[in-house]
């Protein structure tokens, strides 16, 4: 599996387990998608506060091997802040 990478906008985060969410991405090369964020919930994550509405974000992503399961996100930097 490779990593591809993309820039996006956040446009919904919720809970997954305890430390991870799921972010719900706006891009222009994949359309909208659905990731994992893996320990976000974490108090020294590397996500924390940097995942927030309408964030634009560059990220890399790792797609699962089964075609409908969510992708995970190995990680990511914001660029900029809302608009």
């Amino acid at each position: 599996m490779s990593i591809e990478r993309s820039r996006g906008v956040v446009l919904r985060i919720r809970p997954l387990t305890e430390t991870s969410l799921i972010v719900h991405w706006l891009t222009a090369d994949c359309g909208r998608l659905a990731t994992v964020a893996k320990g976000a919930r974490r108090a020294k994550s590397p996500f924390r506060g940097k995942l927030d509405l309408f964030y634009e974000a560059e990220l890399s992503f790792q797609r699962a091997a089964a075609p409908n399961c969510t992708p995970f996100v190995k990680s990511f930097y914001a660029k900029s802040t809302p608009s």
